[in-house]
């Protein structure tokens, strides 16, 4: 294609075909290195095949005759799917019976490869003979008498009529650009079969270029180009590219006293005062009142009313609208499972059952309030205040002494979590450094060799079939393995030597003779109570009995340190394991 030097655009239909099969090649993405498919390499031989008619094209290059009365440039454009271009014409007129028109240049282009509509191209195409217009006009040294520029496309001509501004982006930086160039010059409109510029944008063969006046002269303007072709301007390809229209409306709203006040102050109190006094100030305005000082009570409670029912309007309109044409909130409302009514003050309170009861009537019927609104904050903020910067928990029960909002626990959270004074109060918690494990608890050894023990208890039973009876008391003896965490359990009778040894030899009957047994120091056990002073005097007198039983059987007793009941975890971890299923 390159090696074609064709500046003028002369063999323009020729090279625009070749431009076309270089595109297809690339949209095919095929390597240097591989084959073209079989119908593709076949019109490419078709094509360097035709290029021998080349040298047989003759065109020429003396457009003028001598001494014209008139000169007029002709150009045409056209778009088809693969391609678009534009071609010019010099006509030379000594008299109406002795003129002719010869080819000057050409310009050719192949479509974008993203789909454009064929009236964009065609507007396109438009666009490249002003550009070229306008350059050919620039380049010639010829007073130029007339210059006439035709398309066949009725849309676009429609859209060069358009004023720019309301047409889209795309059409309408164009049609800016082609009324620049052309606003001096005349556009027509001329039929498909009469327009040389068709040959551009499909292209053609070297062999049917050869001769061809159609190419060479351009068509018989006399018969073909008729300037009063009507526009189709109410074609949707034509109406589709026009900006759509908004309408503009401007309205006024009046802002309310409750907008205005409430971005004043984040303090409820605050905002309260300043409301009261507002209140004060137009009831002096009407009843010539002469009232001074802070905020009475009652102004201060007319003022808090006026606030919430402020906020719930806002906020429950809906709800409250329902509830006073029907006396029930719709069964969609968020609201419905907490049974609101209006009381006598036009406030939305909490429904529920406590009605009878002897709570304080806020306590009962808790004001409701909505979860996202700055008045709920500064409630939540004030009570946070005033109960000494408490936690989410306790903020949120007394705040449902009187108010109820919604989501409360995430809005009592959030609160607390913000307050800058919790936060510089609230220390670092430092986790305590947990002591090594004993001996017993990190190394394998045979289960129940070295144990752990406690009671459980006491425990009534009866063991009489008379209802008259007394119930018996009994204990229950958990012993831990140290290394397993295995538990044994065994039924005590009381808290004495000899049954403490027979429940031992039942459980080394049962589990085989353990070496060494932990129990709590006698420090460990708090209180007065008699069953707690008969179990520590057991664990840490040991008697001659029980001590000479320890000897025979080679077991080792061994208390953990007094004061340190964390050293008996494990036992006592089991005991609760103990008392949760029994």
């Amino acid at each position: 294609i390159a090696r074609l030097f064709d500046p003028l655009g002369l063999l323009g239909p020729v090279i625009i075909k070749a431009k076309i099969f270089l595109q297809r090649l690339w949209l095919l993405q095929i390597d240097w290195s591989q084959k073209l498919p079989s119908d593709i390499a076949q019109e490419w031989s078709s094509f360097i095949a035709s290029l021998s008619y080349v040298k047989n094209i003759k065109i020429p290059r003396f457009v003028l005759r001598p001494n014209p009365k008139e000169i007029i440039l002709h150009g045409f454009s056209d778009a088809s799917e693969k391609a678009y271009g534009a071609v010019i014409y010099l006509q030379s007129v000594c008299d109406p019976s002795d003129n002719n028109t010869f080819l000057l240049c050409s310009k050719s282009k192949v479509a974008p490869i993203k789909s454009v509509t064929i009236p964009r191209l065609e507007l396109a195409a438009c666009l490249l003979l002003a550009q070229l217009t306008r350059k050919v006009l620039n380049a010639l040294k010829l007073k130029i008498d007339q210059v006439l520029l035709c398309a066949d496309s009725t849309i676009a001509l429609s859209w060069i009529d358009t004023p720019p501004h309301l047409l889209k982006t795309f059409l309408s930086n164009r049609v800016a650009q082609i009324q620049e160039l052309t606003k001096e010059y005349h556009w027509s409109h001329i039929t498909s079969k009469n327009n040389p510029a068709d040959l551009l944008s499909r292209g053609i063969d070297a062999q049917f270029l050869v001769n061809n006046q159609f190419w060479i002269q351009g068509p018989d303007f006399f018969n073909s180009l008729n300037s009063e072709t009507e526009l189709n301007q109410s074609d949707k390809n034509y109406l589709s590219e026009f900006k759509s229209k908004d309408s503009v409306c401007l309205t006024v709203k009046t802002s309310a006293l409750f907008d205005d006040v409430i971005c004043i102050s984040n303090n409820f109190q605050k905002l309260i005062r300043i409301i009261s006094l507002i209140f004060r100030f137009i009831n002096k305005c009407k009843k010539n009142s002469k009232e001074c000082g802070a905020p009475s009570k009652i102004e201060r409670q007319n003022a808090e009313i006026y606030i919430l029912r402020e906020v719930q309007a806002r906020t429950f309109g809906n709800e409250i609208h329902s509830l006073e044409q029907c006396g029930n909130v719709t069964p969609n409302s968020k609201l419905k499972s907490l049974s609101p009514f209006l009381d006598s003050q036009g406030i939305l309170r909490v429904g529920g059952r406590l009605r009878n009861s002897i709570l304080p009537y806020n306590s009962k019927h808790p004001i409701l309030l909505p979860a996202k609104h700055k008045v709920t904050d500064m409630i939540i903020q004030y009570y946070h205040k005033i109960q000494f910067h408490s936690g989410p928990q306790a903020l949120l029960y007394n705040i449902r002494q009187k108010f109820w909002p919604l989501n409360g626990r995430n809005l009592c959270r959030k609160i607390v979590h913000s307050c800058v004074t919790c936060f510089k109060a609230n220390p670092k918690i430092i986790s305590q450094k947990m002591g090594d494990l004993p001996e017993d608890r990190v190394n394998p050894n045979f289960v129940f060799n070295s144990v752990g023990i406690d009671f459980a208890g006491p425990f009534y039973i009866k063991t009489k079939l008379r209802k008259r009876d007394p119930p018996t008391k009994i204990y229950v003896c958990i012993i831990i393995c140290l290394s397993t965490k295995a538990i044994h359990l065994e039924l005590v009778s009381d808290l004495s030597s000899e049954a403490l040894i027979a429940a031992l030899k039942r459980f080394m009957a049962r589990r085989g003779k353990c070496r060494k047994i932990l129990s709590d120091n006698a420090t460990n056990f708090v209180g007065t109570k008699n069953e707690i002073n008969r179990l520590f005097k057991l664990m840490e007198q040991q008697d001659a009995l029980f001590q000479n039983f320890l000897s025979e059987e080679e077991i080792t007793w061994s208390h953990i340190p007094p004061r340190a009941p964390h050293h008996g975890g494990l036992w006592e971890v089991g005991v609760k394991a103990f008392k949760f299923y029994f």
